[in-house]
């Protein structure tokens, strides 16, 4: 039979087809299955409808919550599963938050999700209807899957037309595919519909039905098999009702004492008994469950089955549930959801909210008791919260820092030693200035004001050039205190396997593998300076109104060559203080633990060095992107901006004055004081080291610094949009 329907200017068409039981009988065939046959899974199989009910009742009673992302939606999911994510505000009124806590007049947000969930494990599809009133969506309608039939035409899903009956709560339609909520379960065999659990699950649930059934029958006979009468004679036809009666009246009814029995003609009464496989239909029955509950995917604890469980492993099994079953249900659910609330409302996310589960809440207890044992051992607390998925923000004040186990001490807050650094020498490399720097910013203001000549100087940052690269130089930072940790702890191993051999002469230069180490940071660092071209290339770019800047792989490689020997002399340096402590310690005849916290005493200064040693690399590299992206464009002359504070470098300055008086200098010409751009890698550390000056582009007859930067939050968040 075929069924069409006009829409407007289209025309559907719909075929109706015969069940197989239709077909069968009308060709004669024998329909019935026997007294056992099983019509409906759900309605006659106990563990089908605990298995349903149990996924159903669990997702029903999830908090469905909307919350709003003003950033990037890439943002809006974080972890194994849906929640909070930083800069995410919680929506808890308004039409589409009213709309799911009673999506219809009939149906509470409890019965919603179990109906919808229910027709998704039954027939492996959901379809869901909205309803307008005017302008605006009323109601949400879960409908029966096997009343939907979808029309395909030239290998595209043209609509579905559904057939509704007298007491349905809608008319017979046919909707297109943007009007309603379909989702559905994987079929490999049939593109547009889902494969339902319940077909794989048949074959046991008929059997564990026909094994109730059989049970049922035994109990109310009393467990009797029946009777076999044996005559010598062929009995009359009184004969046999006569003794049919007898044997009717002997036993009524299930709980009714057995009554006597006279038997005449010579008739003999024989009582079959049950055979082994009669006997095992208590057995079978658990095997049926266990298959029908594997199909589900739903432990057999959580259906209260705990003969085989203790309650761990009972308690497990349920958070097992949760986490692989219950969680991968609620995303499918929020997926397919999804497009009906953007259509209601662009800005809103509608999803489950998973950790208000009170075993969640104790799993994250869980979690947080051995993030603090691993806090304990100085694994920062970011770190932590990654390692564990503690859901901490990360903004913490003490993020990517590590604290000591005794009075929470933080590892570089011992006070350094109040030793007047030497003048530096022009070998002297970064990392000693670097040094030099820390430990005069530790010092009294009094201390600061005597040595002022013998420090490299700290140029003041200009705020807008600053804000724009702190994303930046905050991610390298973070990479670096992680990398200075690990080293630690390296270096900490292999001297407890120097030390033992002191007295055979071996060298301690085992202690420290330098080529590792140095493969390491590099490893760590690369990506990030080569980022760091892109973004200052993309930033002078945006400022003279180009598109999109492309760095090229030459300038690329040519400037990893030349920072490549600067972040060796940081490891070098680590090396050198290293083997003087150790040699220092084993000289004067001291075990492993003095030993050790000479070590430790070095790297107590790392957090602030990793400072020193993002914002000047951070600096440079920026610094050299907006320089080629100048060169690319064709710019003829540059400038020179600084903050104009009063701890501002003299020679930068100068070089800035130069640049409005002179309307800059030609592009390819150094400035004054020696270098190139600022944070030039060539240029003399003490003119590079935590500068904060930026080069710009000038374009005209004045040179006009940009007054607003592109961020490297946006240059990112653009970059990841884009692929």
């Amino acid at each position: 039979m075929k069924l069409s329907l006009n829409i407007g200017s289209r025309e559907f068409s719909f075929g109706i087809g015969k069940s197989a039981s239709t077909i069968a009988w009308q060709r004669g065939d024998d329909v019935s299955e026997g007294g056992a046959t099983m019509q409906n899974g759900y309605q006659q199989s106990v563990w089908v409808y605990s298995c349903v009910s149990a996924l159903a009742e669990q997702i029903a009673q999830i908090p469905f919550r909307f919350s709003r992302v003003d950033a990037a939606p890439a943002k809006a999911r974080t972890g194994k599963w849906r929640k909070r994510a930083l800069g995410e505000d919680m929506v808890e009124s308004g039409p589409v938050v009213d709309l799911f806590a009673r999506p219809h007049p009939q149906l509470t947000r409890f019965q919603f999700w179990e109906l919808a969930v229910s027709w998704l494990q039954l027939r492996g599809e959901l379809f869901c209807v909205p309803v307008e009133d005017g302008r605006n969506v009323t109601r949400l309608i879960i409908l029966s899957p096997d009343q939907f039939r979808e029309e395909v035409r030239a290998n595209v899903l043209l609509g579905w037309h559904y057939t509704g009956f007298s007491n349905a709560p809608l008319d017979t339609q046919v909707f297109l595919p943007e009007e309603l909520v379909a989702d559905r379960l994987a079929n490999p065999y049939n593109f547009w519909r889902g494969m339902s659990p319940l077909d794989v699950a048949r074959l046991a649930a008929q059997t564990d039905y026909a094994s109730a059934q059989f049970q049922k029958g035994l109990m109310l006979n009393n467990a009797d098999t029946g009777v076999i009468v044996h005559t010598d004679q062929q009995a009359s036809e009184e004969q046999q009702k006569s003794i049919m009666a007898a044997l009717l009246a002997r036993k009524r009814k299930a709980g009714t004492a057995d009554r006597p029995l006279f038997l005449f003609g010579g008739a003999k009464v024989e009582k079959p008994t049950l055979s082994a496989t009669d006997m095992q239909f208590l057995e079978n029955r658990k095997f049926n469950r266990q298959e029908i509950c594997a199909v589900f995917k739903v432990p057999q604890e959580v259906l209260g089955f705990t003969e085989d469980a203790n309650r761990s492993v009972g308690e497990s099994a349920r958070l097992n549930f949760i986490e692989n079953r219950v969680a991968p249900l609620c995303e499918r659910l929020e997926a397919a959801f999804e497009p009906l609330i953007k259509r209601l409302d662009p800005g809103l996310y509608g999803w489950f909210d998973l950790e208000s589960l009170p075993i969640m809440q104790s799993a994250r207890r869980a979690r947080y008791t051995s993030a603090q044992a691993a806090f304990s051992m100085g694994v920062p607390v970011d770190d932590c919260s990654e390692i564990f998925d503690l859901g901490l923000p990360n903004d913490l004040p003490h993020a990517g820092k590590s604290f000591l186990p005794f009075s929470l001490q933080e590892v570089g807050a011992v006070a350094p030693e109040p030793t007047t650094p030497p003048p530096a020498e022009p070998q002297q490399n970064i990392l000693d200035r670097a040094d030099s720097l820390i430990r005069a910013l530790a010092a009294p203001q009094s201390a600061i004001a005597n040595r002022q000549s013998a420090l490299p100087h700290v140029c003041a940052a200009n705020p807008e050039f600053e804000a724009s690269i702190a994303g930046s130089i905050k991610a390298k930072t973070g990479v670096l205190k992680k990398f200075f940790f690990e080293q630690r702890g390296r270096v900490l191993a292999a001297l407890a396997q120097e030390v033992p051999q002191k007295a055979q002469g071996r060298s301690l230069g085992d202690i420290f593998d330098k080529a590792k180490e140095d493969a390491a940071l590099i490893g760590k660092m690369k990506a990030r300076l080569i980022a760091d071209l892109q973004f200052g290339g993309a930033q002078l770019f945006k400022e003279i109104g180009l598109g999109d800047f492309n760095l090229k792989p030459t300038a690329a490689t040519a400037f990893l060559s030349l920072r490549e020997p600067k972040l060796k002399d940081i490891n070098a340096t680590t090396q050198d203080k290293i083997i003087a402590a150790v040699s220092e310690g084993l000289n004067a005849g001291e075990g492993y633990n003095e030993v050790a916290d000479r070590v430790k005493a070095i790297y107590n200064l790392s957090d602030a060095r990793a400072g020193v040693i993002a914002l000047t690399e951070t600096n440079t590299a920026v610094n050299a992107g907006r320089y080629g992206a100048m060169a690319d464009a064709g710019v003829q002359r540059k400038g020179w901006q600084t903050s104009n504070l009063e701890n501002t470098r003299q020679s930068h300055l100068e070089n800035q004055t130069l640049s409005q008086t002179n309307n800059g200098i030609l592009l390819d010409a150094q400035w004054p004081n020696g270098c190139l751009f600022p944070g030039d890698p060539e240029g003399d550390p003490g003119e590079t080291i935590n500068c904060r000056c930026f080069g710009y582009a000038v374009i005209g007859k004045s040179a006009t610094p940009p007054t607003r930067l592109l961020r490297y939050e946006e240059f990112i968040a653009t970059k990841e949009a884009k692929g």
